[in-house]
């Protein structure tokens, strides 16, 4: 535990180092090369092939090559090679200090930009200390960053607590509508069954298929409800980590 602690202590200072040197006052770029420009206008463009370009003062930057960037907009991380995020996307920096929060933007090129406005998806959160690497925000990675602090792991507990009640929230409620939907299946090859053969349902079947159908109703019912309550225990858990970077900050 000694030595994790002064691993992190070193991680620390040395990122806190490479801040000194930057000036965030002022606009800049820095490039995985560990080296820094300074613009007054740097503005993200797209070029010929539709990719995300950045202009510094009008001179064309390659955003490949491009780790941070800090302009009248905000101050943003390029995704590039964390997991899935194979291409050039971004992430806009929401929270700053120890441990920096990101916020991934919803868009990447003109194409991608148009199609994500007509379908929601997920929007994801990253991190990283000082002008370190990108890391997903999650439990298992948060658990080692702030290893040295105990009300954020604290807060840390209470958010795994909630993803795995929203799990196993949402696996409930998925079951309830299989239910639902084999109920509304069964009642409807029943009916079918009776018309293809000519015959009509007495009380007895008409009472049955009423029955199923509200069975069925009731089972759906029940999946919105656990289905609801399973977002509001991720909400809650993602509010928790928050609250853990929030305090390891102050």
């Amino acid at each position: 535990m000694n030595k994790l602690l002064l691993a992190l202590t070193l991680l620390t200072c040395a990122y806190s180092n490479v801040k000194a040197q930057i000036d965030e006052s002022r606009n800049f770029v820095y490039f995985y090369s560990d080296s820094v420009v300074y613009g007054k206008n740097i503005r993200l463009r797209y070029d010929f092939f539709n990719s995300l370009q950045l202009r510094v003062d009008s001179k064309p930057v390659t955003l490949r090559q491009v780790k941070f960037f800090k302009n009248d907009e905000g101050f943003f991380a390029n995704l590039k090679g964390i997991g899935i995020w194979q291409h050039d996307g971004l992430a806009e920096r929401i929270m700053e200090g120890r441990v920096n929060l990101y916020q991934e933007r919803p868009y990447r090129t003109l194409t991608d930009h148009y199609s994500e406005l007509n379908n929601a998806r997920e929007i994801n959160t990253f991190y990283n200390k000082g002008y370190g690497d990108l890391k997903k925000t999650n439990y298992n990675n948060l658990r080692v960053d702030m290893a040295d602090h105990a009300e954020s792991m604290a807060f840390l507990e209470n958010y795994r607590k909630r993803v795995k009640t929203g799990q196993k929230l949402y696996i409930a409620a998925g079951a309830s509508v299989v239910a639902a939907l084999a109920t509304f299946l069964v009642s409807g090859k029943n009916d079918l069954h009776q018309a293809s053969s000519g015959s009509f349902p007495g009380n007895a079947g008409f009472k049955k298929n009423t029955g199923n159908m509200a069975l069925s109703i009731g089972l759906f019912g029940v999946g919105a409800g656990l289905a609801y309550g399973a977002y509001s225990s991720n909400n809650s858990g993602m509010g928790n980590l928050e609250k853990a970077i929030d305090a390891y900050n102050r």
